[in-house]
């Protein structure tokens, strides 16, 4: 197995079928919970209402996963045979029309992941400011299928005695980023605290990148036979990257790691603004924000980077028996084993001599929060309306969720937001409980898609996307 492709066409498949059908870095709903310690991420002018030490490392974990397509109800089919219960197979079983399966498949299938801890994090109240710092892991992951890899899988080998047939797999894009981020966010009132804002800017610490563009592939597919002709390039950074060279072909086949120095550095910053539009006592208030965060970038150094590209010609490959994935017996993974290996042989990635040693740069996935929060009986009832804007490496989303939120004690919060509409993605209930005395330990947990019909392994069956966050901190008191 050669390794190195293993590391860029393999992590597609693993990502797409073995997380949950894993950008912010809390989740949305909660950015009307003014227990929240972690809400500052989506605006930095909306802070918690006490001081806070977060417990290390578990002060907020978070994860997220985002999909059009690879969901398990698009791959596994359940079929009735005479005589006997619903029967769970794959896509790739001949009970399973080619149409039946493709119905559900887009032009492009993307994925993405997001994941993130706070490895330290504290927050301070003064008479007009606030004061957050926060040490934290992030780890983000994207990936782009065509269409026509999943018609070539399931239809070019439905008729083992056709000619060969031609398949355009143009499209398929992987890409990945891992960095440390040290934050220092300042906010302060102004106009009788009607006005707030704040500023978080960023200290970024790149440990590692990927980006495979594949601009052109194309498969002939023959009874014996693949010919595949592939124009695509490889950009990764990570410490001390050395590639390794197949003795026989002299073409790419791993990597080799050596410490030299921090891959990568770069700044960021977040900036959001808290406006009261009036405010009637009991009646009830109106408040409006809006925030623009991770306005960064990262650049990677020359030493600690690796280019590549594919050969100028096309490669002849005996494939795997994709018909012994018709009877029944194979899983997904099974099916996509095959599928990657012969993908792995069929793309010769070769050191790109004009880039070596290059510096590169590459930028944030930017984030848009505006927000409209209405406030009854002294801020115990709240219902609040957020538009969400996510731009990512392949794609962007978009996503108005409406939010009704509840404090009936001072220690105690809870939330339930449900998405009115989304743009790739789906309509999805959250809610969230905080458990937050103004001293003393304090706990969250919520989701942005707390309800969701999962499989027996535990992965989702018709969602289309799925976070959860949960924390831990002291509060230190200072609270209004």
């Amino acid at each position: 197995m050669v390794a190195k492709q293993r590391y860029t066409i393999g992590i597609a498949f693993f990502l797409c079928f073995l997380i949950p059908g894993a950008t912010a870095q809390t989740t949305k709903g909660s950015y009307f919970m003014t227990s929240s310690h972690t809400r500052h991420y989506l605006n930095p002018a909306l802070t918690p209402n006490n001081g806070y030490i977060g417990i290390p490392v578990l002060g907020s974990v978070y994860a997220d996963v985002t999909t059009n397509t690879f969901t398990v109800d698009n791959f596994i089919f359940l079929k009735e045979a005479p005589g006997s219960s619903a029967k769970a197979m794959t896509f790739m079983h001949k009970d399973v029309k080619p149409e039946e399966f493709l119905a559900n498949i887009s032009d492009h299938n993307y994925l993405s992941v997001a994941t993130g801890t706070d490895i330290l994090s504290m927050g301070f109240r003064g008479k007009r400011n606030y004061w957050n710092f926060h040490l934290g892991a992030r780890v983000l992951a994207d990936v782009d299928i065509p269409r026509s890899l999943f018609e070539l899988l399931k239809v070019g080998f439905a008729d083992q005695d056709a000619e060969a047939t031609r398949y355009d797999l143009s499209g398929l894009n992987i890409s990945a980023q891992a960095y440390v981020e040290a934050g220092l966010a300042y906010s302060r009132s102004f106009l009788g605290e009607r006005l707030i804002v704040g500023v978080r800017p960023k200290l970024l610490l790149g440990v590692g990148e990927m980006n495979m563009n594949v601009d052109q592939m194309e498969v002939s597919a023959g009874e014996n036979f693949w010919e595949i002709k592939t124009r695509a390039s490889l950009q990764t950074a990570a410490p001390g990257i050395q590639p390794e060279y197949d003795n026989e072909f002299e073409n790419l086949s791993g990597f080799d790691f050596k410490w030299q120095g921090v891959p990568g550095i770069g700044a960021g910053v977040d900036v959001g603004a808290s406006f009261r539009v009036f405010d009637l006592g009991v009646a009830g208030k109106l408040t409006a924000s809006a925030a623009l965060n991770n306005i960064g970038f990262i650049k990677w150094s020359g030493k600690n980077s690796y280019y590549a590209r594919t050969a100028e010609t096309s490669v002849i490959i005996r494939p795997n028996d994709y018909s012994v994935h018709q009877n029944g017996t194979s899983s997904i993974e099974d099916v996509l084993d095959d599928a990657v290996e012969d993908l792995e042989r069929g793309m010769d990635f070769f050191t790109d001599p004009n880039k070596e040693g290059q510096a590169h740069t590459s930028h944030l996935n930017r984030n848009i929060n505006l927000g409209v929060e209405y406030a009854l009986f002294r801020d115990k009832l709240s219902f609040g309306v957020l538009y969400s804007s996510d731009k990512r490496e392949q794609y962007s989303t978009g996503q108005c969720i409406v939010s009704a939120n509840y404090r009936p004690c001072s220690w105690f919060a809870t939330s339930a937001s449900y998405a009115l509409f989304t743009e790739k993605a789906s309509n999805n209930v959250g809610l969230a409980i905080h458990v937050s005395p103004r001293l003393g330990p304090a706990l969250f947990i919520a989701s942005d898609c707390a309800i969701a019909k999962l499989a027996k392994q535990g992965i989702p069956l018709r969602g289309h996307n799925m976070n959860v966050q949960v924390g831990i901190a002291f509060n230190t008191g200072g609270g209004k």
